[in-house]
C-alpha cells in the first residue's frame, strides 16, 4: 500500500489493539466505518473493564483483594480474619477471610472440607491454589484459596449470587481471582 498508515490505540492495562490500517485511497465511507469500529472497541473494552474497584488488605492473615463498586463492607471481623461484602439488596455476598491450618489439613483435603454439603460442578487445583464453585442451596458460589508454600494458613473468598445474576457476577470472577495475593 502506498503511503498507507497502520493506528494503534493503548489501553490503560499496557496493551494495545490495532485501530485501523488505511491508505490515502481509502474512501469516505471505509474511513467512517474504521471510526465507527475504534469507538465500538473502546465500549467494549470500557464495559469489560469496570471502574471504581476498592482495595480490601487484611492485617491478621496479609492478604489483599480487590472489591467490584456494586459491593458495600460490612465490616472487619471482631478477630481480624476478614470481611464480608454485601450488595445493596443483600442477594450477593463476597466473604474474604484467613484462617490458620490448625488440622494441618493438606491442600486436598481443604477443597474437600470446603466442599461439604454443596453441589460442586467445577474444580481446579495447582500448587499455592484451588477453586471450587457450583451450587450451594438456592444460589452459586465461587470459592479460590491461595496458600503460601508453608501450608500454615489458607486465604479464601467466597462469592455467592443467585443464578437470576449469573451474567453480571461471572464476567469479574477473573478479576476477583487475580486479585486475591499473600503478602509478605
Amino acid at each position: 500500500m502506498d503511503n498507507a498508515s497502520l493506528e494503534a490505540a493503548f489501553l490503560p492495562n499496557g496493551s494495545t489493539f490495532l485501530v485501523g490500517c488505511y491508505s490515502a485511497a481509502m474512501t469516505r465511507a471505509g474511513i467512517n466505518r474504521l471510526v465507527a469500529l475504534a469507538l465500538l472497541s473502546s465500549l467494549t473494552f470500557a464495559s469489560a473493564q469496570p471502574s471504581g474497584w476498592t482495595r480490601y488488605c487484611n492485617a491478621r492473615f496479609a492478604f489483599c483483594l480487590e472489591i467490584p463498586p456494586a459491593l458495600v463492607a460490612q465490616g472487619e471481623a471482631p478477630n481480624g480474619d476478614g470481611q464480608v461484602f454485601k450488595s445493596n439488596d443483600s442477594s450477593v455476598t463476597l466473604r474474604a477471610y484467613g484462617s490458620f491450618n490448625a488440622l494441618n489439613q493438606t491442600p486436598r483435603q481443604r477443597l474437600e472440607f470446603d466442599s461439604q454439603g454443596k453441589r460442586v460442578t467445577y474444580r481446579f487445583e495447582r500448587p499455592g491454589v484451588f477453586v471450587v464453585s457450583g451450587m450451594d442451596g438456592q444460589n452459586i458460589f465461587y470459592r479460590r484459596t491461595v496458600y503460601p508454600a508453608t501450608r500454615d494458613k489458607f486465604v479464601s473468598f467466597v462469592l455467592t449470587y443467585p443464578p437470576a445474576q449469573r451474567s453480571g457476577w461471572e464476567p469479574l470472577l477473573a478479576r476477583l481471582g487475580r486479585s486475591l495475593v499473600l503478602g509478605k
